[in-house]
């Protein structure tokens, strides 16, 4: 299902010499009332034109710094701390809309939380950082 649209199928998909695909044939279900809804959605960033690849991006997700919820209270908090706190994603696409985005600047990324335009970022080079997690995956603290 894409996101605001109707159900679609894939029925098949081209390829380019290189082996990328080029083109997603599908087909919709423009009647889906009374239907089970499919458990996900397609989140879609088209071309900005024909033969135009979408803008690029790098991503930091960063997620929480230590394992513990009071990792001053251990012998060595630097043994605590979570190897998985940051993830970069290189070439990550977005919205052509954001091509212009000038550090500071702050977006929701729909389902995945809030970011803002990293100073790193140049003309050409976009870098977003996650500020924000729509859901807090950190551990709860065992109720006292």
């Amino acid at each position: 299902m894409f996101r605001y649209a109707y159900i679609v199928k894939c029925i098949g998909y081209t390829k380019d010499a290189d082996g990328c695909v080029t083109e997603v044939q599908v087909e919709a279900d423009l009647s889906p009332v009374g239907k089970k809804l499919p458990k996900g959605v397609l989140n879609w960033v088209a071309q900005p034109q024909p033969g135009a690849a979408p803008t690029q991006a790098e991503v930091r997700v960063y997620d929480v710094l230590f394992k513990s919820d009071d990792p001053a209270s251990l012998d060595d908090f630097l043994e605590d701390m979570n190897p998985t706190s940051l993830e970069v994603i290189k070439g990550a696409y977005v919205s052509q809309q954001l091509a212009s985005a000038k550090p500071g600047a702050r977006f929701q990324f729909e389902r995945l939380g809030y970011f803002v335009v990293d100073p790193d970022t140049r003309p050409g080079a976009l870098v977003f950082n996650r500020t924000v997690t729509l859901k807090d995956s950190f551990p709860k603290a065992a109720k006292k």
